[in-house]
């Protein structure tokens, strides 16, 4: 079993490498999945992080551990463009958010966002964060954080570019037991290793750039589209606009979907 620094250190190389290698768009064309500027970013970040949670342990030790992202806030045009039809003002939106957010804050231990605070002065929505919940309010960088701020704000903000935990299959298989009843007998769940690990970042990374056969990708950015197996979307519109609990992420096809990769 990886120790939980090597477990970091293994993610990070997989999402970097994601971030410098084409994906075809469907159209005969490709591009990268993260922007320059934005990876340069998350260089800095991952270059000056260190000590970073474990939200593994912390879980396996009954702590709330919650997760969301995509807010966007102050964002009008994300109600058309994401089909967030229940709000219907820029404001409303904004002020539902907040408050699911804040009654998340003080129902949990910890609360990670996977990014995209804003479209602009995202730092500001943060450092507030920061001042009012310390470190139990994470943030993993997004593409659209980084305007209006330097590297160097962001990691004195707290931000991260990545992060990983594992938890044992044990626990994640009571869930399944728990919550889905029978549709857990559909997973054969001898074939699975005794821990599967979690990727969490802004993007979503495909199986196939995942470091291993037991690796789930924990993510946002998709909005309200299902990025596929293996990947678990935080974003706000895939979550009813209030940050889940990982066991609400998690389903008996997750689990298949793992047994036919080892």
């Amino acid at each position: 079993m990886l120790s939980f620094s090597e477990l970091n250190r293994v993610w990070a190389v997989a999402v970097r490498n994601h971030a410098v290698t084409p994906m075809a768009d469907g159209n005969g064309k490709s591009y990268l999945p993260i922007g320059a500027k934005t990876l340069t970013y998350l260089d800095a970040l991952w270059t000056g992080q260190s000590d970073l949670p474990d939200i593994g342990a912390m879980i396996e030790a009954g702590k709330t551990v919650r997760f969301w992202g995509d807010p966007h806030y102050r964002h009008d045009n994300i109600r058309r463009l994401c089909d967030r039809d229940e709000f219907s003002s820029v404001e409303e939106m904004d002020e539902t958010i907040e408050r699911n957010v804040r009654e998340a804050m003080d129902m949990s231990d910890v609360v990670v966002c996977v990014g995209d605070l804003a479209m602009k002065d995202a730092i500001t929505y943060q450092t507030r964060m920061q001042r009012e919940f310390g470190d139990r309010h994470l943030i993993l960088l997004g593409n659209h954080d980084p305007k209006g701020a330097t590297p160097g704000e962001w990691a004195r903000a707290g931000a991260l570019a990545s992060l990983a935990f594992s938890l044992p299959t044990k626990l994640l298989e009571g869930w399944v037991r728990g919550d889905s009843g029978d549709l857990a007998e559909f997973v054969d769940w001898s074939r699975l290793p005794a821990r599967i690990n979690f990727g969490c970042c802004h993007w979503p990374v495909p199986p196939d750039r995942l470091p291993g056969p037991a690796w789930v990708s924990v993510h946002g950015h998709t909005h309200n589209r299902h990025a596929g197996s293996l990947r678990l979307n935080c974003s706000v519109e895939a979550i009813g606009y209030r940050p889940a609990l990982l066991r609400q992420l998690v389903t008996p096809e997750l689990f298949e979907d793992l047994t036919r990769r080892q």
